[in-house]
């Protein structure tokens, strides 16, 4: 492979495979199981953290809060954050559509139904 700098049309032809092939991956599985081949454990780590960082200052979280969460750098929570501020769509998009449910809270009815299957056993 020749070192040097590919053309602009070659870098976005690249990173269009790249996300194409991203979207082929069906399950959660498929995409452990490639992103384990891609990726080093750092490499998948560093991405896993920007994402999570991301995410809680859309939550509107502090540095401080997120420095302890997650162990990284304030410079780290900054260049993210400055991402954001810059456009951050992909971020956004990606921390709407994986939004966790809080689970609802049972019900006296639901509790004591669960109670009574326990005391049948």
């Amino acid at each position: 492979m020749k070192k040097g700098l590919l053309s602009k049309e070659a870098q976005q032809e690249l990173l269009s495979e790249f996300c194409e092939v991203l979207l082929s991956l069906k399950t959660l599985d498929e995409a452990v199981k490639f992103l384990t081949d891609l990726l080093t454990k750092s490499e998948a780590l560093i991405l896993a953290k920007r994402i999570k960082i991301a995410k809680l200052l859309i939550e509107g979280k502090d540095y401080r809060t997120i420095e302890e969460l997650l162990k990284t750098g304030h410079n780290t929570i900054a260049k993210v954050g400055a991402w954001l501020a810059e456009s951050g769509e992909g971020f956004r998009l990606v921390a709407e559509r994986t939004k966790k449910e809080k689970p609802k809270p049972k019900s006296s009815w639901d509790l004591a139904i669960r109670d009574w299957r326990k005391f049948k056993r």
